[in-house]
């Protein structure tokens, strides 16, 4: 059976063997990059996902009452549960796929207590919302 794993090794192995130019950067480049990318797949929804969080609770809550409301309440009394949901899975395979890589960027620095969260539908919705930085 195939592997994006096996495919990657002998790629490697296969341009590292040669003195001349490699014959795949391209290719070569996406691989070495691909665990990073992966949750790029979700950002559609992830997206729709915060829109539908704006539209319904920007300027409504506040930063506390963010903090009590979880992921399960929200989709729990969302008029559309179906496109909800949906667009919540997205989030959180985004989240969960591409938040160990958001402290390479070097931007902000992320209290240790964040470093390990995992989003599912305990989570205060505080870790989904736009915030303004203060």
């Amino acid at each position: 059976p195939f592997s994006l794993e096996d495919f990657t090794l002998e790629l490697n192995l296969l341009e590292n063997n040669q003195d001349e130019e490699k014959k795949f950067p391209l290719l070569g480049n996406f691989l070495n990059d691909e665990p990073t990318l992966r949750a790029l797949r979700y950002l559609p929804a992830a997206i729709e996902f915060q829109s539908l969080l704006l539209k319904r609770f920007n300027r409504v809550l506040d930063r506390e009452q963010a903090r009590k409301l979880t992921v399960a309440q929200v989709l729990s009394t969302a008029p559309n549960r179906a496109k909800w949901r949906d667009a919540f899975e997205g989030f959180k395979n985004a989240w969960n796929l591409g938040w160990r890589f958001v402290e390479r960027f070097g931007c902000l620095e992320l209290p240790k207590v964040y470093k390990d969260v995992v989003m599912d539908e305990k989570s205060p919705i505080t870790f989904c919302m736009p915030q303004e930085k203060h």
